[in-house]
């Protein structure tokens, strides 16, 4: 059973009593907010979880799928003509099985369900893609890649005067701190309503 920490929160009580039909009016209406998004996942969460679950894959390999599709569903949802939504359940359930279908595992999954809920890590991925390029790739290769300061350090001064130009530019002294500013700036790139959803009352490690 896929426990969730979004249904009892005040923000998305009120949400649960909307239609399907009213939800997907509001998270395409307002793309600045995540709340619509996390009440679709309250209300279609289990579904989607089972059918990942039962598609024959290890239980690391079906949490990591069921991410991937919400990640699917999150897109198709900017799309979907609000008219032709008949039943979004069915609507889901079909991205689902495109998901699956398309579904290739990566060399090595480092997603964990239990620190980064699907919607959350949604939100996190597009604040990641907002965020400088620079200060992208220095919080990939320290969050994804578990390179340490020194070996960044050590990277961008081999690219010539890149680390001097890049702590220049942000304002920063050292890598820990270049990397902190990004972990910062990311989580400013977050919509409000998931930061107060996701990060409020328990601090989760930023990871993408």
């Amino acid at each position: 059973m896929l426990n969730t920490i979004e249904i009892n929160h005040p923000i998305i009580e009120p949400l649960l009593h909307k239609s399907d039909h009213e939800l997907l009016a509001l998270f395409q209406g307002h793309p600045d907010l995540g709340q619509y998004l996390v009440a679709i996942f309250c209300r279609y969460g289990q579904i989607i979880y089972t059918l990942t679950r039962d598609s024959g894959r290890s239980p690391l390999q079906s949490d990591y799928l069921f991410s991937k599709a919400w990640e699917r569903i999150y897109q198709e949802l900017k799309l979907l003509q609000i008219e032709n939504a008949k039943t979004l359940q069915n609507f889901l359930i079909d991205i689902t099985g495109v998901e699956i279908n398309d579904f290739k595992e990566p060399e090595n999954i480092k997603y964990d369900l239990s620190l980064t809920p699907p919607i959350f890590l949604c939100y996190l991925n597009q604040a990641l893609e907002q965020l400088p390029k620079e200060l992208r790739l220095v919080l990939t290769l320290s969050s994804n890649f578990n390179w340490s300061s020194s070996r960044i350090t050590a990277y961008l001064r081999s690219e010539g005067n890149l680390l001097q130009d890049l702590l220049h530019q942000h304002r920063v002294k050292d890598i820990d701190s270049m990397i902190s500013k990004a972990n910062l700036d990311l989580i400013q790139l977050l919509p409000q309503d998931i930061q107060d959803i996701y990060l409020s009352e328990v601090s989760r490690p930023v990871t993408a």
